[in-house]
């Protein structure tokens, strides 16, 4: 059971009902239960006697601050549900790009504040500068609270002061599911002072979500929220009625949904979590993205215990990529239910077949589980090694769990790719997953050398080409319908929440601009460049390196030094060879940025996107040197003999000076 506590603001408790009413409304908008009035877990303490008391023994600081390492677990446990809150709440807040209060000088404002509360509100007076009072209103309002469990705050006004100071005097066994704030002036300093470290050793352990609730025509509040002085906090914006009002504020959309999503769960449906990977399967679509989280699930397993607080946050980070896939999975699978009902109501038919046939059909999508902990169980032997080789470059290349920037070293990736093959590649064949993982390191080495470059953070920087729009927008990933259904692009899946600088993005990219074929079926073409000197090639070709051209000189560094990377690992691995590709790719790259540099250079001389062009015509060029010096260092046949033995060693060939 979960208790509620309602605190007033200056003027008194209210009825429940002034709470309830205007909240209940908007709960059942959002097909929520509805909260009993009368029920005793619903407490409205009155502490409106209080302002004259003389003197009050101090409630005692409960809050202790745990050891570094729980401490760091805490802090990313609650910004994690933040996020979660954030997501919820944002679609029913309102802009803040409004006038009103909120285009007040601060200065201004502490000072308009100051005169306000003189003129008009002696007890705020009392509050802020008796701490007799202060204690005596804590005290009242931790008095009608059980000692275990878990409660819900929602303060208004002057109540969300006497609550900021409350929380580090809880009962040790009750937790804070959710604190909203509605009409808070806490973006004040004077406000603030009284809940004296608060912001600095703030009970992450004890409070877990914070909610804060304002109107930009409310002069309490100053017409802004707090999160900008109390970072804990989470603002969102309400156009109300009546400024300041408590039952505008109850009644304002963001509430209810916070209130609702934490006392009875995510509205959206829960996949099934016991589905296990023999069970289902899963739609070829989603390989990459499961090949990204199998890869970042072998770094964080692999870090030494020292690193601690790394793991931590990678883990936080892929656990929160997870949430975003499931969540745009079941956004799409809705989306395609609608139109496949559209689409029956028109009298079309849909083989059984076909609708199974699709990323988002029942049981071929990923689910959490999958994405976080399982996702090298459904990818034994769903590609060669030759096409593993591009997949893994990229992922050796990229940001670990895009869009987060966490970082790991070569050696670190390394191991995290050896152990990844070892769960995904075929078995047989006499290359080892250590070979075949320090060769594609050397390779990489090799080739950053060679494009060398102090501003890259390599490993950092997402691998970009608007080819990969293709799989961003779902077109690639189409439902085969009907000719009568308006195309085959009408119900569809899409992986935008990870677009093409996203792991997904990455590995697609690398794949279609080396000419492997796992990723240009993924992406859904029909050839791979292989100079065969058809129309259809070439101009794929062309397309291909004009995307290339178009990235900015970072992602492009990074995308030609992967390139060179496949080639290179290919030859000294004894791998079918793409060189002839990449090198039809970068010469398109290099005759587009050629042109545009040109055009630029008349149009705009000396300004930085002219510059930009030069500097990417240089990185092309380079790139295409290393092709050539490539081609010269394994071209004969005892380079060759030496790359088959240093196979057969378990040991890669070393960089070429």
């Amino acid at each position: 059971m979960v208790t509620m506590l309602l605190v007033h603001g200056v003027g008194g408790a209210s009825d429940k009902a002034r709470w309830l009413e205007p909240l209940n409304r908007r709960l059942a908008e959002f097909h929520f239960s509805e909260l009993a009035a009368p029920a005793d877990d619903i407490l409205v303490p009155d502490y409106s006697g209080l302002f004259d008391v003389k003197e009050f023994r101090e409630p005692a600081v409960t809050y202790c601050r745990p050891d570094d390492r729980r401490l760091s677990r805490q802090k990313i446990d609650y910004a994690v549900r933040q996020k979660t809150l954030e997501r919820q709440v944002r679609p029913v807040a309102e802009s803040s790009d409004v006038f009103g209060f909120n285009h007040i000088p601060d200065a201004l404002g502490d000072t308009l504040a100051d005169a306000a509360e003189f003129l008009a509100f002696e007890s705020v007076t009392k509050f802020v500068e008796r701490s007799s009072v202060r204690h005596a209103i804590w005290a009242h309002l931790l008095k009608g609270l059980p000692s275990h469990g878990s409660v819900i705050i929602i303060a208004h006004s002057l109540g969300s002061v006497a609550v900021a100071g409350l929380l580090r005097r809880l009962p040790p066994g009750l937790r804070v599911e959710l604190l909203i704030t509605i009409g808070s002036p806490l973006s004040f300093g004077r406000y603030r002072s009284t809940a004296s470290s608060l912001v600095s050793d703030f009970p992450y352990g004890q409070v877990r979500r914070w909610l804060n609730v304002y109107s930009p025509w409310d002069g309490v509040t100053g017409g802004g929220g707090i999160a900008r002085k109390v970072s804990q906090a989470l603002d969102a914006c309400a156009h109300i009625n009546g400024d300041h009002d408590l039952e505008a504020y109850m009644g304002h959309p963001a509430v209810a949904m916070a209130v609702g999503s934490v006392l009875f769960g995510d509205r959206l449906p829960k996949q099934d979590e016991a589905s296990g990977a023999v069970s289902r399967r899963l739609h070829d679509s989603w390989l990459e993205l499961l090949l990204g989280s199998a890869f970042s699930i072998q770094i964080s397993r692999d870090m030494h215990s020292d690193k601690w607080r790394d793991r931590m946050r990678l883990d936080a980070a892929r656990e929160e990529v997870a949430r975003r896939a499931v969540a745009d999975i079941e956004t799409q699978r809705q989306r395609r239910a609608d139109l496949l009902d559209a689409a029956s109501k028109a009298g079309m038919q849909i083989s059984k077949s076909q609708a199974d046939d699709h990323p988002c059909a029942d049981g071929r999508f990923p689910t959490y589980r999958d994405l976080t902990l399982d996702a090298s169980d459904h990818l034994r032997g769903k590609w060669a090694d030759e096409e593993l080789l591009s997949l893994s470059v990229a992922l050796m290349m990229q940001p670990i769990v895009a869009p987060f920037d966490i970082r790991a070293d070569m050696d670190q990736r390394c191991k995290a790719l050896e152990l990844t093959l070892d769960r995904v590649r075929r078995p047989g064949g006499n290359l080892a997953d250590r070979t075949f993982a320090e060769q594609v390191s050397e390779s990489l080495r090799w080739a950053q050398k060679w494009m060398s470059d102090g501003k890259v953070p390599w490993g950092a920087v997402l691998i970009g080409s608007g080819l990969v729009v293709l799989a961003a927008t779902g077109v690639g990933l189409a439902f085969v319908a009907p000719a009568g259904l308006a195309g085959a692009a009408v119900v569809t899946s899409t992986l935008a929440a990870f677009g093409p600088g996203g792991m997904v993005g990455g590995l697609l990219t690398l794949g279609t601009l080396t000419g492997t074929a796992a990723s240009l079926t993924t992406l859904g073409l029909s050839t791979e460049l292989d100079q065969d000197g058809s129309t259809e090639t070439g101009q794929t070709a062309a397309s291909a390196g004009a995307d290339l051209a178009a990235a900015p000189p970072q992602a492009l560094t990074v995308s030609l030094a992967s390139m060179l990377a496949v080639a290179h690992a290919q030859a000294h691995l004894s791998l079918e060879s793409t060189m002839s590709t990449v090198r039809t790719v970068v010469e398109n790259a290099l005759d587009s940025a050629v042109a545009e540099h040109t055009l630029h250079s008349e149009l705009a001389p000396d300004k930085d996107g002219t510059k930009s062009w030069l500097r990417k015509v240089e990185l092309i060029e380079k790139a295409l040197r290393g092709l050539d010096h490539l081609a010269d260092s394994t071209g004969s046949e005892q380079d060759i003999v030496e790359a088959r033995r240093a196979i057969e060693r378990g040991k890669p060939l070393a960089i070429e000076n």
